[in-house]
């Protein structure tokens, strides 16, 4: 009995000390601010039973400014099942950008097992199509919370801008492309919250698509759309973002009259954080795509 009640203490403080042990988190350059969880608007969830808090975080330049500055708001992959805004590759992404000007936002946004409400005008893909649907109404929301608050964080209103990565690419695609009176809320029977500000413009100036598809919208777009860069590998064999899926944008592009820069990865799968497009990384392909649209 003894070498048993010894062997669960044991266990139970090795559990304890784990627990306690700090996680590492990523660090951000000393001309960078970084603000952590702000809460941004609210999203129905629990099949609509429930209003629950949408937050975000801001990545900005330290420096102030006498010009009004560009914005991008962030979204995370996770094939609308998990991710998060504390994503360490959108941080760094964020960090760079800071670093030369730019006020980034990294949001949350509802996942499946948030369990949104079922709403039916968007394609039926798989079981997790209504938290992506959620998750365009919510990137929307972000534009609206921006937007309306561009004063206090001396943002110019006119140059805000969309880069989502996987399922976020997709999310920000179908946001930045589709109609002002589309993605609005969550269905006829479920109000929108005024902190969503509902009579806020929605509209974006540029789009940053990282190996995601609008394969399911393609007729959204449109000659008023924004410029779109696409960050795509070559070998993405994930179902749904396919490279097919960066040609079909490229084609609607060119059909339209759409701006579009289009970087192939070549070899590469899905996630292409860390490779290059002619010995240029994706936080410099980013930089320079902003510097000539946004």
């Amino acid at each position: 009995m003894h070498r048993i009640i010894t062997a669960v203490a044991v266990l139970t403080l090795a559990y304890l000390l784990s627990s306690c042990q700090t996680v590492e988190q990523y660090t951000f350059s000393d001309d960078v601010a970084f603000t952590e969880r702000v809460p941004y608007g609210f999203g129905w969830t629990r099949g609509g039973a429930t209003l629950s808090t949408l937050y975000l975080d801001i990545v900005e330049p330290t420096v102030s400014s006498a010009d009004k500055r560009p914005a991008i708001i962030m979204v995370h992959g996770g094939g609308f099942e998990d991710g998060s805004r504390s994503d360490d590759n959108l941080r760094q992404v964020a960090d760079n950008l800071a670093s030369i000007g730019y006020v980034c936002f990294l949001i949350d946004y509802r996942l499946s097992g948030d369990d949104p409400p079922l709403n039916y005008p968007f394609p039926k893909v798989d079981v997790s199509y209504p938290a992506a649907r959620a998750a365009i109404v919510d990137t929307k929301t972000a534009v609206r919370y921006v937007r309306d608050n561009a004063a206090a964080f001396s943002i110019d209103p006119q140059r805000i801008g969309l880069m989502g990565e996987s399922a976020g690419a997709v999310a920000v695609l179908a946001a930045g492309l589709s109609n002002a009176d589309e993605y609005l809320d969550d269905g006829p029977d479920l109000e929108v919250p005024e902190q969503n500000h509902p009579g806020v413009d929605s509209s974006v100036s540029v789009i940053v698509d990282c190996w995601g598809s609008a394969d399911y919208f393609l007729d959204s777009f449109d000659a008023a759309d924004p410029p779109i860069m696409i960050w795509h590998g070559t070998n993405d064999t994930t179902a749904g973002t396919w490279f097919t899926s960066a040609l079909a944008i490229v084609l609607e592009c060119n059909t339209i009259g759409i701006p579009y820069e289009l970087y192939p990865i070549i070899g590469a799968g899905h996630g292409a954080w860390d490779n290059e497009y002619s010995g240029v990384d994706l936080s410099s392909a980013i930089a320079g795509f902003l510097g000539r649209y946004l």
